[in-house]
């Protein structure tokens, strides 16, 4: 019997999906590269922290360039067991839209192929130096960025500015004034105040941009800083006329509306009347694609697999009333089938409504979510609470009910969780340590019963997170995880990843699914309680794997990576035929990447790839560009060779080109074109040879709002 709260939760999801499916049916994203979730931040020593959450299990491989620069783009690898393409498949989104809060990103794209080589290109708002480091968890990459701090107001956001990059060949005068904005900062590190207005005053009085822009900036927010309102909104406004279309016009706008709305505040003597009300904002994205996957085989005629108009809204909201911060979203899809032997399909990953007290003490999530900590590893129904005693400890109670697909519209009836931990943050935030324990039944009876420990240390040269997850009822390890990021030294970057798990995880439902039944009742006169416990932990295979890299930059446009790594899937049951699933693999990667090589933006790759699979042998060659053809559009070309040597003496070559562009009409909408080709040449054991053709093809818009 589920609790009253549930049944609550459950009509409340199916009313607001109601609602908000009539929007949903016009957004989507390109197939494959939907595997972005969603973007959080936070201050930690006086530097912005950027969290760029995934749908799936990634590890950070490498990043170009180095640490500074207007783009980034980070290369990953998908841990765990392959996932099929429709597995996840408009759960996420290709791109994230930062709220007005981060003014500091301007783009987080999904980028590269998600089944062999994931990646994620992220565009600032102008030049930056950063810092890229795995995230607290392992669907999680970090952007630091160096001189960033909160963003929540004028004194939080970012103080200083760099000076713009300054390319060989430039004039003497411009070396000087950018090494004006170094002197600015050591000043104001100094808490020579009035000697940073002056530097930015000497520079803004040379003319010579970007210099000017940049200091513009600068100088307005020192002064709004300490207290100088009248000045700083004197600065920002002159911003915003001399660069209406400037890189930081959205974050200067939005600046300058907070000094406003605290003139405002103020009563006749000028004293502040009380704190304003946060403005509620809505944000998010809205897109449609259509999506068509058309093959010829051999001595056949064509056929199409696939032809869609794929829609998804990603809506999120946030505000405050009184002394409660509310927010939530809306992640919803709906893939219309324009084939009659197809079914249409909905779905919704995301609908839930965030209170958070303005203290920070007490923190609630209600409502569909994901949750990556406290042995909740996925997406569920329910309410996760957090309470935090102090700067450094904190509670967390999470209830409900476990998702087995999001096309699920509602809380499951048999299927219950609860769990508790207890979270512990070191004095300098370098290190996290978090002990949980989670009972989760199923129809009435013990399904998991798990106790876990999860850490996290981020160093000045070292970075790590491990995870393990102990089933106490199976008495079994269910998970462990750990990985390590070392920057041996500037420019050098190794990382290693470790991973046992049981797949899919300990839990007695498993063998009930497993058995074509719906509960336990269906079985009671087949199977005692201990019967099915062991035939769950038999379907269970084991999952291990260990990988490697190694980042080299030889130079400012030109890197180096190196990867690699073995994984083995096995079943220690003695049921017949299960030995069929088992596999190892091992890999060999390395990629040259170069940057700014024709014009600043631009990137080229070129990788080889030799991959020892259980069937057969893969070599491989990836070469791929990005061409800032104007500030508009953009191109992204790739070709992908491949050579295969299968175990039963047959023999495939694969040639893949593809291109992806996007053309950005307004700054708020924009089209994409993502065209592929497969050609494959198969030839078997007997002498028989086989070619196919396919295409891929996805067109659409995006409007952010």
């Amino acid at each position: 019997m589920k609790p009253v709260a549930l049944i609550h939760l459950g009509i409340f999801s199916r009313l607001v999906c109601l609602l908000l499916f009539g929007l949903a049916q016009g957004a989507g994203a390109v197939g494959t590269d939907r595997f972005l979730e969603r973007l959080s931040s936070e201050t930690r020593d006086g530097r912005l922290v950027v969290s760029v959450h995934f749908i799936q299990r990634v590890q950070y491989i490498s990043h170009s360039p180095a640490d500074y620069g207007e783009r980034l783009e980070i290369r990953l690898r998908g841990v765990g067991l392959a996932q099929r393409v429709g597995a996840v498949l408009g759960e996420g989104l290709k791109q994230l839209t930062p709220s007005q809060q981060l003014p500091q990103i301007r783009e987080v794209r999904a980028s590269g192929d998600l089944d062999t080589d994931p990646g994620v290109s992220i565009r600032f708002d102008r030049p930056r130096r950063f810092e890229v480091r795995a995230g607290n968890n392992d669907r999680t990459i970090e952007i630091v960025l160096e001189q960033g701090s909160g963003p929540e107001s004028a004194a939080a956001a970012e103080p200083l500015s760099e000076a713009p990059a300054v390319p060989p060949g430039t004039t003497l005068q411009e070396r000087e004034l950018a090494e004006l904005f170094r002197q600015a900062r050591l000043a104001y590190n100094a808490g020579r105040y009035q000697r940073v207005n002056a530097i930015y005053d000497k520079i803004i009085a040379s003319g010579i941009e970007p210099y000017v822009r940049e200091a513009t900036v600068a100088l307005g927010v020192t002064r709004a800083e300490r207290g100088q309102d009248a000045q700083a909104r004197a600065q920002f406004e002159r911003y915003l006329e001399d660069y209406p279309e400037g890189p930081e016009a959205r974050r200067v706008q939005r600046l300058l509306d907070e000094l406003l709305a605290g003139e405002e505040t103020r009563d006749e003597e000028g004293r502040p009347q009380g704190e304003p009300e946060q403005p509620w904002q809505v944000f998010g994205s809205f897109d449609q694609f259509y999506l068509l996957n058309h093959g010829k085989l051999d001595d056949q005629g064509s056929e199409t697999f696939r032809s869609s108009l794929l829609s998804t809204a990603n809506v999120n909201w946030q505000g405050r009333t009184g002394d409660v911060d509310v927010s939530g979203r809306f992640l919803g899809s709906y893939d219309y089938s324009f084939l009659s032997d197809q079914d249409s399909q909905s779905w919704f990953s995301y609908m839930y409504l965030d209170l958070a007290g303005v203290d920070g003490r007490n923190q609630a999530r209600l409502g569909r979510q994901r949750l990556s900590a406290s042995g909740v590893l996925g997406y569920f129904d329910g309410l996760h609470y957090q309470f935090r005693i102090d700067d450094r400890r904190a509670v967390r109670y999470v209830v409900g009910s476990p998702v087995r697909s999001t096309r699920d519209g509602f809380v499951e009836q048999d299927h219950l969780f609860n769990g508790l931990a207890v979270d512990f943050n070191g004095v300098d935030d370098r290190w996290f340590l978090s002990l949980y324990g989670i009972y989760q039944s199923f129809d009435g009876e013990t399904d998991r019963r798990a106790l876990g420990l999860e850490g996290r240390y981020s160093g000045d040269q070292v970075t790590a997170y491990s995870l393990l997850d102990y089933d106490t009822y199976f008495d079994q390890v269910n998970l462990f995880y750990l990985f390590g990021n070392w920057r041996i030294r500037d420019g050098t970057v190794a990382s290693l990843t470790l991973d046992h798990r049981r797949s899919p995880g300990l839990a007695v439902s498993n063998a009930v699914y497993g058995l074509g039944a719906d509960d336990f009742d269906d079985l009671q006169d087949r199977f005692s309680h201990d019967e099915l416990v062991n035939l769950a932990e038999d379907r269970s295979l084991i999952y291990r794997s260990a990988y490697a890299s190694l980042t080299q930059q030889l130079d400012n446009s030109w890197q180096l990576q190196l990867d690699g790594g073995l994984s083995s899937l096995h079943d220690d049951s003695e049921i017949p035929g299960n030995d069929s699933l088992d596999s190892d693999d091992w890999y060999l990667s390395g990629q040259l990447v170069g940057n700014d090589l024709l014009k600043t933006g631009d990137m080229f790759s070129a990788g080889l790839r030799y991959t020892d699979a259980e069937r057969m042998d893969i070599t491989g060659v990836l070469l791929r560009g990005r061409v800032p053809v104007n500030e508009r559009l953009r191109l992204t070309p790739q070709l992908r060779l491949e050579y295969r040597d299968r175990d039963d003496g047959g023999t495939q070559r694969r040639i893949l080109p593809s291109m992806y562009s996007t053309y950005r009409l307004t700054k708020r909408a924009s089209l994409e074109l993502d065209i592929g080709l497969e050609f494959s040449h198969f030839n078997d054991a007997g002498g028989g040879d086989q070619d196919d053709r396919f295409l891929y093809l996805s067109a659409g818009y995006r409007y952010d709002f």
